[in-house]
């Protein structure tokens, strides 16, 4: 067995590709893309769950399957068409024009060239924000200003303070997209309560079971998988219970039912901050969790919009409109991995 995939038959070229619930770890997400690429052929889709098979589907047969079975499966969807907005609705104080964050004057430049320009930005109180663009837009950049680890020149006021970059990463906290940069403890326990008082631990317990992970918190955070290390960072984020709360790609290691777990935790902690920022490319995600979008586009804000009924559609348009892809590389890069392999798959067999 060779890059999670089994070629039975050279002669016949089938080739069966194990489905987990870890399907979405970006690392066998690429892998699996990779090879398909290189292979242009898959005959059978199998999904495995507990080290057993559990079903074989032709690529329109996984295709076809109720929204709802892929969800008990613990699958992502295989079409974004199907991804409808789940989020609670909107809490009254968004709409007040309280503001937790104010950026103005934002510029930073890498190398001579600006990746960042924002003349200003203001965040509502308890608000979700989702930020997306492609590679490049000034997401992450964003993030290091928010958080202190950028300057950016400008200002920045958090809750009606004018904040410098040490008060900055005093106030708030980052789950980086390579969680393994910010797990320090010699259990997932102490993970969660570093950097908070004592009295939290029954919170840090609240925390870890939301996540399903209260059966790890003995454990070093270098034995877990990838998901469960990023479930951990999100722990000690929520625990931490600073007063602006950034995640950088925090789906990259999780299945559908720590995506879901996430939009819970996220949605039901948010009254407790100034603000929650959440980069991302995954459209299940922010329509799971999130109160506004901000769309970055050449380190410029382009779009920023409330997810009501025209919001959910425009972001709808944004992750599934062909018209609005610069490139095909771009089109594809907006697609769910298992999309992406279907649709491969397709192209060689006719399932599709």
């Amino acid at each position: 067995m060779k890059n999670g995939i089994i070629a039975l038959d050279p002669r016949v070229k089938l080739v069966l590709f194990f489905l987990t619930c870890i399907f979405e770890r970006t690392k066998i997400r690429e892998r699996l893309e990779r090879t398909v690429k290189e292979l242009k052929l898959a005959d059978r889709f199998v999904f495995m769950e507990n080290g057993r098979i559990r079903g074989s589907y032709t690529a329109n047969q996984l295709k076809s399957l109720p929204y709802s079975q892929m969800e008990k499966m613990g699958l992502r969807a295989t079409s974004l068409s199907r991804v409808t907005y789940t989020a609670e609705k909107l809490p009254d104080t968004l709409r007040t024009g309280e503001n937790a964050v104010e950026l103005k004057y934002i510029s930073c430049r890498k190398g001579g060239r600006v990746v960042l320009k924002l003349d200003r930005l203001k965040i509502p109180a308890q608000a979700v924000i989702a930020v997306i663009g492609e590679n490049g837009a000034g997401k992450s950049t964003l993030a290091e200003v928010l958080c202190g680890i950028r300057s950016g020149g400008g200002t920045v006021r958090i809750e009606g303070r004018y904040t410098d970059t040490k008060e900055r990463n005093e106030m708030c906290y980052m789950v980086m997209q390579d969680v393994n940069h910010q797990l320090f403890c010699e259990s997932v326990e102490k993970e969660v309560l570093l950097g908070t008082a004592k009295e939290r631990k029954k919170r840090a317990d609240s925390l870890l079971k939301k996540m399903a992970l209260s059966e790890f918190k003995d454990r070093h955070p270098s034995t877990l998988s990838g998901g469960e290390k990023q479930r951990v960072a999100i722990c000690a984020a929520e625990a931490a219970q600073k007063r602006v709360v950034v995640y950088d790609e925090p789906t990259s290691g999780l299945d559908h039912d720590g995506m879901k777990r996430l939009c819970r935790l996220i949605r039901g902690s948010a009254p407790e901050y100034g603000a929650t920022v959440v980069i991302t490319h995954d459209m299940e995600l922010i329509m799971g969790c999130c109160s506004h979008v901000l769309h970055l586009e050449n380190g410029r804000a382009v779009e920023y919009y409330p997810l009501n009924d025209f919001g959910i559609e425009r972001t709808k348009e944004y992750f599934m409109d062909e018209g609005g892809c610069k490139m095909a590389r771009k089109k594809e890069e907006r697609k769910t991995g298992m999309a992406r392999l279907m649709e491969l798959s397709g192209r060689k067999k006719g399932f599709m």
